[in-house]
């Protein structure tokens, strides 16, 4: 089984959706993102190749968690590296891999 690793700036981003979340909305739907971000990431630990390849670049994979959410993750021989978490709102064109 590969290792799953969150980059910092997927740290980053998940401590910055959080914090918007909650501001904006309530504790429990940025607790209902974090549980489902650690459903997801749970999902690809089993089946790292489950998601779609990256319209820009096919060593990346991209999976959708929520309609307003996505992250973008790669799978090496070892590892599955999540690279970026994102609003889908926000301009599209800032998250291509």
């Amino acid at each position: 089984m590969r290792e799953l690793v969150i980059t910092n700036t997927a740290k980053e981003d998940i401590e910055s959706i959080s914090f918007f979340l909650e501001s904006n909305f309530s504790n429990r739907v940025k607790t209902e993102f974090l549980l489902r971000l650690s459903e997801h990431f749970a999902l690809i630990e089993s089946m790292p190749f489950m998601h779609q390849v990256s319209e820009t670049n096919p060593l990346v994979r991209r999976c959708v968690i929520h309609k307003n959410a996505a992250f973008f993750y790669q799978v090496t021989e070892e590892l599955i590296i999540i690279l970026a978490v994102f609003d889908t709102r926000a301009n599209p064109n800032n998250f291509q891999f």
